[in-house]
């Protein structure tokens, strides 16, 4: 009688029993017990009859038994393998897809289901992500524009792909409705020719949203060892969506923090020290670093030492940390770590009353103006300047004090080369050239770094695949958590501090809670001359008033020194890991019919008394 009964029905009726199965059941009763018509892929599964094997994950945990009735608000998928390929469905994120092997073939990666499901075999590994945040309008405009711009910029552009040697396996698939009835689907296809040594140079990419849904899409990306074009083919025909069932979300489980044992004496101290302290130390970005004999040294010497000095004196303060910034070349070259000058600006230890050096070090070709140019992810990738990277090693190590060294920050956004929008959209590109750069320095024998992961305050692209926490390298190589978030000042509502670093807070405070935390780099801007304004087809510039904004700058600063000062009272908790704060001391520059004009007016200086004297008071009190 049942078995007559629709498949809906079913479901609904035993989803509302909290009971457990029983340990008895078998991988065809537990099958039969939450089938859906929608699990069905018309070929390898038609019904439940077809399961011989099942493994549920219920919150991550792996059952093959004992699999409870009610979903509820809990993060459910399934495995069911009829012995030659496997069907995963995705109860929390409304999927299912046949995937070829059998499901012992596969490990499943759900640490982030919230964000993403990865699925791991010997020779892939493919990576999904249910979307539905695009701030663009559920049209067929707001679509064309997340599409465009947030997801095949740069695998769709020929000009990018030429400039990284990138290859395409076949022409693009555009928005073809031929591939499973009632879905749009693309298909980009890019093979990295230069991998000796990348083990997955093959890539297949697929964006699949139902027909009329303009915000709701599934992203899949696929790399191989081979050219698995055919296999990812059937594996993307074989797609059905559903009505979610159950909440997906993250394992929320804190990070231990890692003081790392292989540092020198004097790096181990400092780390202590950070940990230990109940105060904020302070650094001002002005001029980035440069090396003798590199293009314009004399010009950032010069600049260094006289802003360096002249804001010391203006805020009657030296400042513990001495940030810098170096990319992987500039104007062509490749950089040098910045020897003299670090060791004339910084050279402190914590303990020596001397600046901390803060290196940001850039996988990028300086400027990177060229946003379709070349970036050197996939190169680093591939060990291309593995010997570069060992000669900066034994610089670091002849600098012999401890750095705060930040490797490619902002990493979750799509506008540094870095990005997983620039890397096939793929943020593994990113963990992969950060844990190569670290074996490398280790191999080397550096023992100096206190290596910093620094996320944006929000993720851009509005994403699942986007998010901070796809770009995380192993935990044992980071030791300090860096923040970013920026009031530019440039809208009549100023974001405050609080409501910015709250925010901050409860993003990470699940994971970090017991970490260092940094602001590497942020300010308060004070309104640029021309201001960029979002538009329905893109974005315009209008011209505004510099520094229009100057009194609400000045009360910025004021209000985040009080929170800061004040960092033991109950409220004010969101600050309590923040240990250094680095106020990115210069302006963002736009470029416009061959002109350039302040966009983010964010410098302070003789010219803001208002936020020079809020500053004196607050580092002063």
């Amino acid at each position: 009688m049942l078995r007559k009964m629709s498949a809906l029905f079913i479901f609904t009726l035993f989803a509302t029993l909290p009971f457990f199965g029983c340990s008895s059941d078998t991988s065809a009763d537990i099958a039969d017990r939450f089938w859906q018509e929608e699990f069905a892929d018309g070929k390898s599964f038609s019904s439940a009859a077809d399961v011989v094997g099942l493994t549920a994950y219920w919150n991550r945990e792996a059952r093959t038994e004992r699999v409870p009735r009610n979903i509820g608000d809990n993060d459910v998928s399934f495995m069911l393998d009829n012995g030659d390929v496997t069907r995963f469905v995705n109860m929390s994120d409304g999927y299912a897809l046949t995937l070829p092997f059998g499901a012992d073939d596969y490990e499943a990666d759900l640490q982030f289901s919230g964000v993403r499901t990865k699925l791991r075999t010997d020779d892939r590994v493919i990576t999904i992500t249910h979307e539905e945040r695009s701030p663009f309008g559920n049209d067929i405009e707001g679509w064309t524009r997340q599409y465009n711009e947030w997801l095949v910029r740069f695998i769709g552009h020929d000009g990018f792909l030429r400039s990284n040697r990138l290859q395409r396996l076949r022409p693009i698939t555009h928005q073809s409705s031929d591939i499973i009835d009632g879905f749009i689907v693309s298909l980009y296809d890019i093979y990295i020719p230069r991998n000796e040594n990348i083990e997955m140079p093959y890539y297949n990419i697929a964006i699949i949203r139902a027909a009329g849904e303009y915000v709701r899409f599934l992203l899949i990306v696929q790399k191989a060892t081979h050219n698995a074009t055919d296999e990812f083919d059937a594996m993307i025909a074989s797609v059905r969506r559903f009505e979610q069932r159950g909440i997906s979300h993250n394992e929320q489980v804190a990070f231990e923090p890692t003081r790392a044992d292989y540092w020198d004496d004097a790096t181990a101290a400092y780390f202590d020290l950070l940990a230990e302290q109940e105060h904020v130390d302070w650094g001002f970005f002005m001029h980035s670093m440069r090396s003798p004999g590199e293009a314009d040294y004399r010009y950032f010497r010069d600049a260094l030492a006289r802003d360096h000095i002249a804001l010391e004196e203006m805020l009657d303060t030296h400042f513990p940390i001495m940030p810098t910034y170096t990319s992987l070349s500039f104007q062509g070259q490749l950089s040098a770590f910045p020897m003299a000058l670090a060791r004339e600006y910084a050279g402190g230890n914590g303990f020596n009353g001397r600046p901390i050096l803060q290196l940001t070090y850039h996988f990028s070709p300086g400027m990177f103006a060229n946003f379709y140019g070349y970036t050197p992810m996939f190169n680093i990738l591939n060990g291309h300047y593995d010997d570069h990277f060992r000669e900066f090693a034994q610089c670091l190590i002849e600098y012999g004090y401890p750095i705060l060294f930040r490797l490619n920050n902002e990493m979750d956004s799509d506008w540094i080369p870095w990005a997983g929008i620039f890397t096939l959209l793929d943020p593994d590109i990113f963990t992969m050239t950060w844990e190569r750069l670290y074996n490398i320095f280790r191999e080397e024998g550096v023992t100096n770094l206190i290596w910093i992961f620094n996320p944006n305050g929000l993720s851009f692209p509005l994403s699942n695949w986007g998010e901070w926490h796809n770009y995380l390298p192993c935990t044992s190589m980071v030791h300090v958590l860096g923040l970013t978030k920026y009031e530019f000042g440039n809208n009549l509502i100023f974001r405050s501090f609080e409501d910015l670093y709250r925010a901050i807070y409860d993003r990470y405070t699940p994971y970090f809670q017991d970490w260092i935390w940094s602001i590497s780099e942020f300010a308060a801007g004070s309104g640029g001359e021309r201001q960029t304004v979002s538009t329905s087809d893109g974005y315009r510039m209008i011209q505004t008033t510099l520094g229009r904004h100057d009194f609400e700058q000045a009360e910025w600063i004021r209000d985040m020194f009080y929170i800061f000062n004040n960092r033991s009272a109950e409220e004010n908790y969101f600050v309590r890991n923040i240990k250094v704060a680095v106020w990115f001391n210069a302006n963002d520059n736009i470029y416009i019919d061959g002109e350039w004009f302040i966009e983010n007016h964010l410098r302070i200086g003789e010219h803001a008394p208002l936020a020079i004297e809020a500053f004196r008071e607050g580092l002063n009190s």
